[in-house]
């Protein structure tokens, strides 16, 4: 008798991709022998579930099961893996730490354009709703009866789009019974990513050679014989639509040279490159001066020894940080390692693409939100392929599909952009150090105001720090002013820029330099206020007053996006007093233009970029000097390398100073440095002016010298009095409703559950709950709590075993929860 053999692993572990976090966990599934092959750890699957059909990703491949009733897999998704093991080791180590679901982290690593989706379609059998069983079901739960009507009016329907519409209750039980009494038909709707883009080619065949060359179709047939001419000449290859463009024919006259035989047609995959446009010239490595050499072989060593180590790289502002990453780049590639560079989106403009692509050409991959989802899945093809080695991006960059990697740099790694907001609330930052640890990688942050965290740790020996502390072309640091605002009203200048600025700006002028006018706030004025009643115009769905924009002569909430026109009449007392008051950037541009009529300014803040393109537009006109002031938000503090600016004004320093966190003092004096560093990096001497109501501040006060050391100490002692971090570890928790005693009566609950939970009072602080911040949002109310540790266990810990209560408790009340690990503020 023949040998029974067995195939190895005959299971696969699958991760659905549901919503319920009692169903985040694998479940096992037999894997049918056509699709042994391709039910590969990291491939999309689709299995039965609960009478219907959803999409999982295998997780692993088993040789037994733990369960007697297995069910076969129906399907395999993808061709190739998506997701390596170390990404899937990665993702899982977030969903842990963050406290998100797997499906939600296993989001992150999937490539761009891979839509991982489940929904359905439910459509009403109408000879059911034609039957006597009507009657009967008419007596059925309310929320039964509204699907019925629901699906009465709008079948087929997909369930999310019903969910919608229900608004409340959850449909599951209701959906079951509907189908088992056969009411209903449930159907898996596909879901469609984004796919590599083709194009059509026409092929001059030698049919078609002879038929051009004898010049017989020229008489009876012209726009055939003008193809297969212009097909000649262009070596018997091009593409329809360039041909389309070039001679203004039809689809249909293709089909016609197809069939006689003179052309064959094919499908060519053409890659959306995003960069196709720009000319990156070559540049070679600089030298480096005695710190940067110093920092590069440190950082060499370590990527030569293939075990995974983080470096603070701490420089101040045109030290060389960025030679110094890529000459570690370079080294990497020479051992055939991979390396991923982040930096923040805000500034990742053509002129940071042009430094890597400009130093490794075709290796470079960019991945950022503004390109299209066909743009940033090609890269990331290209990534997965191998063709690409070196990937430059923002946050999300951080999961490219390298399997060599050898460094991971993060560029201004104190940004809080690198902290994601949704789920899962990861930190760039801290997921990178574990994706190095997994991969035996090499971490670089480097910054010229590091975050406290960063620096405690570089103090405490948990990470290397190297230091440059000189700009690289031996110019001093810019010169900075601090101008005492409270001076200027007392002097009579109601002008948002001071006597000092506005002399800096008219010689700058005289100079032929440029300047860079920074304001954190966009739009005209801040608030509108009747100065007869007092009446404040605000949002009526968020706790917070609207924007006066002078160009649309809207009032704007930067929440909702809810906007009204502006009132000539107080709403409230009728009164003709509405008065504008705050400075936003439309104003300082308008304020510019009346104090310097011959200035040329250019506006950069959301209401200027909101366009693809807009940002390179912008900095383009204003590097090639069609402008002599840029005036901005954020998005010009930093990233920007203009030889010819020489002035930067911040018109106050306040903003951030006076935000009710712990961290608004390290964001005052991490912002004001940056800022400055925009001035004086060619040959000229940079000035920079800073304008406050608080001069005395110590974040002020030591950013006048570029201090960081000093911050640090004076911030520290801060620190250390109420035991924030660096100093503690922090989960927040967030509830949000449209109820807001619902909200309240949620929060108290599970603040009760956390404080039974803690293990020790000595070790755990509760903060809260409390109304946060902003108190009401989009017509949800919003409170808040924090639970602070100061020993060895990381509060997560003490959420991770009542994770499934707190969201049961949440959705009984009809409220939501949502939970922050190590938030960047606690405001």
């Amino acid at each position: 008798m023949p040998a029974v053999t067995t195939r190895k692993d005959p299971y696969a572990e699958v991760l659905l991709n549901l919503p319920a976090r009692p169903l985040d966990r694998p479940f096992h599934y037999c894997v049918p022998e056509e699709l042994d092959q391709d039910a590969v750890p990291g491939v999309r699957v689709k299995v039965p579930f609960s009478g219907r059909t959803v999409e999982g990703i295998v997780l692993r491949r088993m040789n037994s099961a733990e369960v007697d009733s297995v069910k076969p897999l129906i399907d395999v998704l993808d061709k190739e893996t998506l997701i390596s093991p170390q990404l899937m080791s990665l993702a899982m180590w977030m969903a842990e730490y963050y406290l998100c679901t797997r499906a939600e982290a296993l989001r992150c690593v999937l490539p761009t354009g891979v839509r991982w989706e489940n929904d359905e379609i439910i459509e009403l059998i109408r000879d059911a709703a034609k039957g006597p069983q009507w009657d009967q079901i008419r007596h059925s739960s309310p929320a039964m009866m509204r699907v019925l009507r629901i699906l009465l009016k709008e079948s087929p329907i997909s369930r999310k789009k019903l969910e919608r519409m229900m608004k409340s209750g959850s449909l599951a039980s209701i959906l079951r019974q509907l189908e088992s009494e056969q009411w209903i038909v449930r159907t898996d709707k596909a879901h469609e990513g984004v796919k590599p883009k083709s194009q059509r080619f026409a092929l001059l065949t030698n049919t078609g050679k002879e038929a051009a060359s004898s010049g017989l179709l020229r008489r009876r047939a012209p726009r055939q014989s003008q193809v297969l001419e212009l097909l000649v000449s262009h070596g018997g290859s091009l593409s329809e639509t360039t041909i389309r463009t070039h001679l203004g024919i039809t689809g249909d006259l293709f089909k016609r040279l197809e069939d006689k035989g003179y052309i064959t047609r094919q499908d060519e995959e053409i890659q959306r490159d995003p960069y196709a446009g720009y000319n990156f010239e070559k540049s070679q490595d600089l030298c480096l001066n005695q710190e940067q050499d110093l920092a590069l072989r440190q950082i060499e060593q370590r990527i030569q020894s293939g075990e995974s180590h983080s470096f603070l790289l701490h420089g101040v502002t045109g030290s060389g940080k960025t030679e110094v990453y890529l000459q570690a780049i370079r080294f990497a590639r020479s051992l055939d390692l991979q390396a991923i560079v982040l930096v923040p989106e805000i500034a990742l403009t053509p002129q940071t693409v042009e430094r890597f692509k400009s130093r490794f050409g075709e290796e470079v991959a960019v991945l950022h939100s503004r390109l299209s989802a066909g743009e940033r899945y090609d890269q990331w093809r290209r990534i997965r392929s191998g063709e690409a080695s070196v990937v430059v991006g923002a946050r999300s960059a951080l999961f490219a599909p390298f399997t060599r990697l050898g460094l991971i740099i993060i560029d201004e790694e104190h940004e809080t952009s690198y902290k994601q907001s949704e789920n899962p609330k990861y930190h760039a930052r801290d997921t990178a150090w574990m994706r190095c640890r997994l991969e035996n990688a090499v971490l670089v942050l480097g910054s010229a105001t590091p975050s406290l965290e960063t620096y405690y740790k570089a103090e405490q020996g948990q990470i290397t720090k190297l230091t440059l502390p000189e700009r690289v072309t031996g110019e001093t640091l810019p010169k900075v002013t601090i101008v005492d605002m409270r001076e200027e009203l007392k002097a009579g200048n109601r002008n948002p820029f001071s006597r000092v600025l506005q002399e800096r700006i008219r010689a700058t002028l005289a100079e032929g330099r440029q300047s860079i006018i920074f304001l954190n706030r966009r739009g005209f004025s801040t608030f509108v206020l009747c100065r007869e009643c007092g009446l404040v115009l605000r949002c009526p769905h968020c706790d917070v007053s609207l924007t006066y924009h002078a160009g649309s002569r809207q009032l704007v909430c930067h929440y909702c996006q809810y906007t009204q026109a502006c009132p000539d009449l107080c709403p409230q007392c009728k009164s003709h007093h509405i008065r504008y008051f705050g400075i936003g950037t439309e104003r300082v541009e308008e304020e510019a233009k009346k104090l310097f009529p011959d200035l040329r300014v250019l506006r950069m803040d959301m209401d200027t970029t909101g366009r693809k393109g807009d940002h390179e537009r912008i900095l383009a006109q204003f590097r090639s000097h069609k402008a002599d002031m840029l005036v901005g938000t954020q998005m010009i503090a930093k990233g920007l390398d203009f030889e010819n600016v020489t002035l930067v004004g911040v018109i106050t320093a306040d903003t951030a100073l006076n935000f009710p966190d712990y961290v608004s003092a390290e964001r005052t004096f991490q912002l004001m440095t940056q800022v400055a560093g925009r001035a004086g990096r060619g040959e000229y001497p940079g000035d920079v002016v800073i304008q406050t109501y608080a001069p005395d501040h110590y974040s002020i006060e030591l950013s006048k010298n570029h201090d960081y050391n000093g911050f640090y100490t004076e911030e520290m002692q801060y620190r250390s009095q109420l035991r924030y971090p660096p100093l503690s570890k922090v989960v927040s928790v967030l509830i949000w409703g449209p109820n807001e005693k619902a909200v309240i009566a949620t929060a108290e609950q599970m603040a009760r559950l956390i404080e039974s939970a803690i293990p020790s009072a000595e070790e755990f602080h509760l903060m809260g709950p409390v109304p946060a911040l902003m108190s009401r949002i989009k017509k949800n109310y919003r409170w808040q709590m924090h639970l602070l540790g100061y020993g060895g266990i990381h509060p997560a810990e003490i959420f991770r075993d009542h994770l499934q209560e707190m969201y049961q408790m949440a959705k009984q009340a009809g409220t939501h929860v949502s939970l922050d690990v190590d938030p960047i503020g606690m405001a």
